[in-house]
């Protein structure tokens, strides 16, 4: 029953993690940042993560 009530959180969770992609955008943008493909790349493979954990 602990499990179910937890699962909320997770999902909470993994939605705010969405942020690391404005992050990356930002970073690049505001501040010149380079290597914008890798960390595009490691970005894309969290947002991945989060699709999966929501289905």
């Amino acid at each position: 029953m602990q499990a179910l009530t937890l699962t909320l959180v997770v999902q909470v969770i993994a939605i705010k993690r969405t942020s690391v992609l404005m992050g990356v955008l930002f970073g690049h943008f505001i501040f010149q940042e380079k290597d914008i493909q890798q960390r595009l790349l490691g970005a894309g493979i969290m947002i991945l993560g989060v699709f999966f954990i929501s289905l």
